[in-house]
């Protein structure tokens, strides 16, 4: 069962800590929530999880194990789907305005999307590549042609 939380809090959990090489960052984020905070009833409340214990580490997957994740945090592409796949990820389509989908490039939108339906929105754009061998391609039958563009079509190329 989930702990009870405070209605007029928002958790953003990040890996952008203070100082350090991500100072611009960490500071972005501190001024980004002191804004929102200045001007709404509804507060965010940060949670700085360093960068080896939030992406590598445990935090996050114990604390939505636990039902204690935080309501906001930050997600690269590449771990979208263990997360949507592990239900931590609310459709936010219908809190979004018309229009809003156009603000970003579809290519990377795309990475946050199931079904159509907007499950995360990107704040920056991060190159995502694909190592493969050429031999195992041409052993399965398929061509540079095969290379996926999409999750679907690389869960189906895994499949094949």
């Amino acid at each position: 069962m989930r702990p009870a939380r405070d209605p007029r809090e928002i958790s953003l959990w990040n890996f952008y800590g203070p100082g350090g090489q991500n100072k611009s960052q960490s500071d972005w984020i501190s001024r980004l929530a002191a804004e929102w905070n200045a001007t709404h009833e509804v507060r965010v409340r940060l949670r700085y999880v360093p960068n080896k214990d939030y992406k590598a580490g445990p935090t996050l997957q114990t604390s939505f194990s636990a039902g204690a994740g935080p309501d906001v945090f930050l997600l690269s592409p590449g771990d979208f789907l263990r997360y949507y796949n592990g239900g931590a990820l609310a459709d936010l389509t219908p809190h979004l305005e018309p229009g809003v989908r156009e603000d970003f490039l579809p290519e990377v939108l795309a990475t946050r999307l199931v079904d159509d339906r907007v499950y995360g929105l990107p704040m920056e754009i991060e190159p995502l590549a694909l190592f493969y061998s050429e031999d195992a391609f041409e052993r399965a039958g398929l061509a540079e042609g095969d290379l996926p563009g999409t999750w679907d079509e690389l869960l189906g190329l895994a499949e094949r």
